[in-house]
Parts: C-alpha cells; sequence; structure tokens
C-alpha cells in the first residue's frame, strides 16, 4: 500500500516568508518616528534658511499664527510635515510603476529591486550630516517604498479568495510587529551619539542619529538576503500582463480606474489616509508638546500601538469577517477612526489619551485589512499587482497632503482643532463605505 503525500497549499508555503519580508521592511522604516522631534529640530537651521521654499512657507504662516513664545517648536512641527509629505508623494508616483512592473516581471525581480534601493536610502541617511543629503535619503526611500504593494501582491497570488482576507490579515500582522518594534528600536538606539564615542566621525557626515540609520541599514540588509534565498516567485508567466502602463499623470491610476468597485474604495481610502496620516505625524510632537515625552517614551507609545494594531489584524478582524463580512467591518473601522480622533484633540490626561490612541489603532487595523482584501477580490489576477499598486498610491497621495495639512493646522490653531477638523472629515469616507457591493469569493 502506497503512502500518500500531502503537498502544502501555496498559501501555507509563501505566507511565512512574505510575512517575514513585510515585517523586517516596516521594522526598519518605523524606526525613524521616534526620532522625529529632535531630528527635525537638529536639521532646522540648515533647512529654514529665509530663502528657501520651507523658510517662505513657514514665515507665511507664522504671519497667520500671529507669532508666540512656541514658535520654535511649532517651526519643527511643520518642517516634519513638509518631510512627511515628500516622501509620500515618492510613493504615490512610483507605487503604481512597482505595481505594474510585478505584473509584467514577477514579484521576486521587483521586490529585490526594491528592497536594495532602500538599504542605499539608509546607507545615504547614516552620512547625512547636512540637511541637503538628509533630504536626498528621504526621497530615495519613498521611491522605493515599493515593497509592501508588491508584498501583498504576492499574498493575493498565493491565498484563494475565501482566503483573501485572511492573507491581508497577516499582512496586517506583520506590519503591526513591524510598526511595534521598529519605533521601540529606534526610541532605545537614540540614546546612542557616535559623536559622543567618536567625534572625528563627523568629518566623515556621520551625525547625531547615525546609530539609529546604522541598525535601519542592518535590518535593510537582512531583509535583502533574507528575499533572495527564500522568497519564491508567486506570480507565474503565464498570468502576468503583457506590457507595463504607463501614465504621466498619476492621479488617473487612482481617480480614473476602469474598474468602478475599486475607484470607490481608492476613494475611501484616500480620504481616510489623509485624516490618519495627519495623526501619526503629529502624534509625537503632541505628546511631546502636552506630556513633555521623551524619544523613550514616544517609542513606548508606538509600542502600545502596535500591540493594539496586532491584536485587531491577528485576532480581532480574522474573527469578524467571516460573519460580518469585509464592508461591515470597515465601517466599523472608519466610525472608531471617528472615536479615536475625537478622543485624542480633547485629552489632556495620559490614560484617556492611550483609550483615544486604542481606537484609532483598531479603526487603522480595520480599515487596512477590509480595503485591501476587497481591491483583491474585486480585481482579476492579471492585474493584482497594478491594482494594489494603485491603492497603495492613494494612501501615499493622502500621505503626500495629510502630514503638511495636519501640521499647518496644528501650527496655526493647536491640536485640539486639527484633530476635530479630522473627526469630522472622516464621516464623509464612512458615507462613502456603504455603496462598497458584497464581493464574490467563489473562484
Amino acid at each position: 500500500m502506497k503512502s500518500s503525500t500531502h503537498t502544502p497549499s501555496p498559501m501555507k508555503s509563501n505566507i511565512g516568508i512574505i510575512f517575514l519580508v513585510i515585517f523586517i521592511d516596516i521594522m526598519g522604516f518605523s524606526m525613524i518616528f521616534p526620532l522625529f522631534p529632535e531630528m527635525l529640530a537638529y536639521y532646522l537651521p540648515d533647512a529654514l534658511a529665509p530663502e528657501s521654499f520651507l523658510g517662505t512657507s513657514v514665515a507665511f504662516l507664522e504671519s497667520l499664527r500671529g507669532g508666540n513664545e512656541e514658535g520654535g517648536f511649532l517651526m519643527t512641527v511643520i518642517f516634519g510635515g513638509f518631510l512627511g509629505s515628500l516622501y509620500a508623494l515618492m510613493q504615490f508616483v512610483f507605487n503604481p510603476l512597482w505595481g505594474r512592473l510585478s505584473d509584467k516581471l514577477g514579484r521576486r525581480a521587483v521586490l529585490l529591486m526594491t528592497l536594495s534601493g532602500t538599504a542605499l536610502s539608509y546607507v545615504l541617511w547614516i552620512f547625512s550630516r547636512s540637511f541637503g543629503l538628509f533630504l536626498i535619503s528621504r526621497l530615495a526611500s519613498g521611491i522605493m517604498a515599493g515593497n509592501l504593494s508588491v508584498a501583498t501582491a504576492a499574498v493575493a497570488d498565493v491565498t484563494t479568495r475565501k482566503e483573501r482576507s485572511k492573507g491581508m490579515a497577516f499582512v496586517g500582522v506583520a506590519f503591526g510587529l513591524g510598526f511595534l518594534l521598529g519605533p521601540a528600536i529606534g526610541g532605545f538606539a537614540s540614546v546612542i551619539n557616535l559623536l559622543e564615542v567618536s567625534p572625528s566621525l563627523a568629518a566623515y557626515g556621520l551625525h547625531p542619529f547615525s546609530f539609529p540609520a546604522c541598525i535601519a541599514l542592518s535590518l535593510a540588509l537582512v531583509n535583502l538576503l533574507w528575499a533572495f534565498f527564500k522568497f519564491k516567485e508567486t506570480h507565474p508567466v503565464e498570468k502576468r500582463a503583457e506590457q507595463v502602463q504607463r501614465s504621466l499623470y498619476p492621479f488617473k491610476h487612482i481617480f480614473a480606474f476602469q474598474n468602478s468597485d475599486v475607484r470607490q474604495v481608492n476613494r475611501v481610502y484616500w480620504f481616510f489616509m489623509l485624516i490618519i496620516s495627519g495623526l501619526e505625524f503629529t502624534m509625537p510632537f503632541v505628546v511631546a508638546d502636552r506630556f513633555a515625552y521623551t524619544p523613550g517614551q514616544i517609542g513606548q507609545m508606538f509600542i502600545f500601538l502596535g500591540f493594539v494594531l496586532i491584536f485587531t489584524q491577528g485576532f480581532l478582524v480574522r474573527k469578524l469577517i467571516p460573519r460580518c463580512g469585509e464592508k461591515k467591518v470597515a465601517l466599523l473601522g472608519l466610525f472608531f477612526g471617528v472615536l479615536g480622533f475625537t478622543g485624542v484633540a480633547l485629552a489632556e490626561v495620559t490614560p484617556f489619551f492611550y483609550v483615544s490612541l486604542s481606537f484609532f489603532a483598531m479603526g487603522l487595523g480595520m480599515v487596512s485589512v477590509c480595503l485591501s482584501a476587497l481591491i483583491s477580490l474585486y480585481t482579476d489576477e492579471n492585474n493584482q499587482g497594478y491594482a494594489l499598486g494603485v491603492f497603495r498610491s492613494a494612501g501615499s497621495l493622502a500621505r503626500a497632503c495629510g502630514p503638511f495639512l495636519a501640521a499647518a493646522l496644528y501650527f496655526c490653531w493647536g491640536a485640539t482643532t486639527a484633530y476635530m477638523l479630522g473627526a469630522a472629515v472622516l464621516l464623509l469616507p464612512l458615507a462613502l463605505a456603504f455603496s462598497f457591493p458584497k464581493p464574490e469569493l467563489q473562484e
């Protein structure tokens, strides 16, 4: 009698590899978050020259605000918003291209290209003593940030339609874990200043934040090696797109997508991320201003957010979607986002602030997983990379506007007004999401 052999499903054999690729990438990317208040203050004198674009913009906003004794801190906020928006603008322009290239060339080749570019951007960060080189490193990092959309498309490749939401939840858990550990590592690494160990290193372009940059580079190299040796192609040749679509107008990818269901999801995701990205980026400044948090304490805050994201995407979403469906869970997440913004706007004590953060993180976890799954379910298998790349590009366009917009509102009228306006604007995507059709789950 012959013994039967069991061949593992593509999802089981590939999902763990994809999970680690996303986890390590997000961990390195998010290390910079708790460093922003101190790091931007370091670059501020170099960046705010009176004749520069940023210096002129800040002077204009200063005239609107009227000026007060907190002007130096608020200039750091607006400076941070500018950098965050610039990074996301590069993602917006290049994410659809990386997604379409992965449909044409395969996921593995494009993933290795973007991971290599990410490592190079961290090399530039290590030696970016001047603001100009730091700006180039952020631009390079944004251009090469196609890893998540390509890896998400790989998840779509190896999951059935019924498994799709579960696969996207795995992506969310990887994101949450990276978001948990990355800021924690960045916060603790910020206490090590290589120039205090050896001041002569300044001659080579090193700066007070070069040590965290070295750790980010190490993670990027580990990720590149892991993907090179372990990541197998998930998009076979017979399913690849015949040509790479190009457009000189990136807006066309998002708002003129042929599939009307995909267009509607992109609209909801754009509005949602416009507001969420503003909160994400200005949050370190809020806690530094209200509660005098240090980089280490800001790192602890992001650890808390990461735990809530992991619980939401690894447990809560996976339990709710089979019972309620992607649409209802997305609506619940959008409602939680409104609650989170309102709470952060009004929070003056730490416990209430953390409760509000919980609603924010649960909303982000639910919406991200459900909308990613809906995009994939509304799209045919030959265009998964392109559709998910456009979806991520919609988020990047929002992130290109959100941080600077939120920082400008914060700069002019304070955190309470900025976050209450954010809660009000979130009602729009909540209303739009009611029109989502039920996706077809049969193969």
